[in-house]
Protein backbone atom coordinates (compact mmCIF):
# COMPACT_ATOMS: atom_id res chain seq x y z
CA UNK A 1 0.00 0.00 0.00
CA UNK A 2 1.31 3.60 -0.75
CA UNK A 3 0.91 6.09 0.90
CA UNK A 4 2.23 8.80 -1.50
CA UNK A 5 -1.21 10.86 -2.96
CA UNK A 6 -1.42 11.34 -6.56
CA UNK A 7 -0.07 15.14 -7.57
CA UNK A 8 -3.30 16.58 -7.37
CA UNK A 9 -3.95 15.47 -4.04
CA UNK A 10 -0.53 16.14 -2.81
CA UNK A 11 -0.96 20.04 -3.76
CA UNK A 12 -3.98 20.29 -2.10
CA UNK A 13 -1.95 18.65 1.12
CA UNK A 14 0.68 20.91 1.00
CA UNK A 15 -1.34 23.93 1.27
CA UNK A 16 -3.20 22.62 3.83
CA UNK A 17 -0.17 21.82 5.71
CA UNK A 18 0.87 25.28 5.11
CA UNK A 19 -2.43 26.94 6.49
CA UNK A 20 -1.93 24.32 9.62
CA UNK A 21 1.65 25.91 9.96
CA UNK A 22 -0.43 29.38 9.89
CA UNK A 23 2.00 30.12 6.54
CA UNK A 24 5.48 30.23 8.42
CA UNK A 25 8.41 28.25 9.43
CA UNK A 26 7.99 25.80 11.95
CA UNK A 27 11.69 26.48 13.32
CA UNK A 28 12.41 30.15 12.81
CA UNK A 29 8.55 32.08 12.32
CA UNK A 30 9.79 33.25 8.78
CA UNK A 31 7.18 34.10 6.40
CA UNK A 32 8.85 33.98 3.24
CA UNK A 33 10.14 31.56 0.77
CA UNK A 34 8.12 28.53 2.31
CA UNK A 35 8.37 25.07 1.58
CA UNK A 36 6.49 21.88 2.86
CA UNK A 37 9.22 19.12 4.23
CA UNK A 38 8.69 15.44 4.76
CA UNK A 39 10.29 14.78 7.99
CA UNK A 40 10.86 10.92 7.20
CA UNK A 41 11.89 10.89 3.58
CA UNK A 42 10.23 10.05 0.64
CA UNK A 43 13.63 8.09 -0.10
CA UNK A 44 13.42 6.46 2.89
CA UNK A 45 9.43 5.57 2.11
CA UNK A 46 8.41 8.85 4.08
CA UNK A 47 4.48 9.16 3.81
CA UNK A 48 2.52 12.16 2.59
CA UNK A 49 0.29 12.22 5.82
CA UNK A 50 -0.38 15.86 7.73
CA UNK A 51 1.70 13.79 10.51
CA UNK A 52 5.17 13.49 8.34
CA UNK A 53 5.10 17.20 6.92
CA UNK A 54 5.41 20.88 7.93
CA UNK A 55 6.53 24.18 6.83
CA UNK A 56 10.09 25.32 6.26
CA UNK A 57 11.60 28.41 4.94
CA UNK A 58 14.57 28.24 2.86
CA UNK A 59 17.28 28.09 5.08
CA UNK A 60 15.52 26.21 7.41
CA UNK A 61 14.87 23.65 4.59
CA UNK A 62 18.13 23.85 3.41
CA UNK A 63 19.55 23.43 6.88
CA UNK A 64 18.10 19.85 7.27
CA UNK A 65 19.42 18.59 4.39
CA UNK A 66 22.68 19.57 5.06
CA UNK A 67 22.20 17.79 8.40
CA UNK A 68 22.26 21.55 10.57
CA UNK A 69 19.19 20.98 11.82
CA UNK A 70 17.09 18.35 12.93
CA UNK A 71 13.60 18.07 13.61
CA UNK A 72 12.53 15.61 16.94
CA UNK A 73 9.05 14.92 17.52
CA UNK A 74 8.06 14.09 21.25
CA UNK A 75 4.99 12.01 20.20
CA UNK A 76 5.66 9.88 17.26
CA UNK A 77 1.85 9.67 16.95
CA UNK A 78 1.20 13.54 16.35
CA UNK A 79 4.75 13.98 14.45
CA UNK A 80 4.19 17.18 13.04
CA UNK A 81 0.37 17.72 13.82
CA UNK A 82 1.58 18.49 17.43
CA UNK A 83 4.76 20.27 19.02
CA UNK A 84 7.94 19.57 17.12
CA UNK A 85 11.92 20.36 18.68
CA UNK A 86 14.65 21.10 16.52
CA UNK A 87 18.24 20.39 16.99
CA UNK A 88 20.88 22.96 16.08
CA UNK A 89 24.23 22.20 15.18
CA UNK A 90 26.88 24.44 16.88
CA UNK A 91 27.20 27.66 15.13
CA UNK A 92 24.59 27.15 12.70
CA UNK A 93 21.64 29.57 12.41
CA UNK A 94 18.67 30.04 10.11
CA UNK A 95 20.59 32.44 6.58
CA UNK A 96 23.74 30.27 7.11
CA UNK A 97 23.14 28.90 2.87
Amino acid sequence: MSLRLSPERYEAVKQEILARDKYMCRHCKMRNGLAVHHIVYRSEQGSDLHSNLCTLCVACHEGIHQGKLCIWSENQFEGADGPLEFVIAPGWKPGDL
